[in-house]
């Protein structure tokens, strides 16, 4: 059985009843759609404030600390990247008609985690809370698609330079 989570972390990631809604994974798949169809770095810094202005999250990271909130956004980018492989929608495409092999679905999550991390960078430094957003989803990414993950992160680097020496700098540490 999972440790119970402290009260506000709880509160800030499921809304108080764990199960029900997982604001943590919401924010995540906010992020991905918006990166990939706006594509606007200052679009994401606001989403990114918002998020962390909430007073569910001040609460959380002032009461539970921010690393245990941080693993929590960690776990939640895991579980983002884990059920993308098996998600019909996801793993799909031309509305849903051509399902993608498991190598392209793979190539198409790296390529999302290279996406985010590139727009995150140029909408300028994250500050406070949010400045380990980056690794956090790259961690998620690579805890998600073990063992070959950082390879195709790798790859993916190449079609988003902007992100390359972010995610180099993180496989560095």
């Amino acid at each position: 059985m999972d440790e119970p989570l402290h009260p506000d972390l709880e509160l800030a990631r499921y809304g108080g009843a764990r199960g029900k809604q997982d604001k943590f994974l919401g924010f995540w798949l906010h992020l991905v759609v918006d990166s990939r169809q706006h594509g606007d770095p200052r679009s994401l810094a606001k989403l990114v404030k918002r998020f962390f202005e909430g007073r569910e999250m001040a609460a959380a990271v002032a009461s539970a600390g921010a690393p245990a909130v941080q693993a929590e956004l960690t776990d939640a980018a895991r579980l983002f990247f884990e059920s993308s492989l098996n998600d019909s929608q996801y793993s799909s495409s031309l509305f849903g008609l051509k399902r993608l092999t498991p190598d392209a679905v793979r190539a198409k999550a790296a390529g999302d985690a290279a996406r985010l991390v590139a727009l995150l960078a140029r909408g300028g430094p994250l500050d406070g809370a949010a400045e380990p957003l980056p690794r956090l989803f790259v961690d998620g990414y690579l805890a998600a698609m073990a063992p070959h993950g950082a390879h195709e992160l790798r790859e993916a680097v190449e079609h988003h330079p902007a992100a390359g020496d972010i995610i180099r700098s993180l496989f560095e540490d």
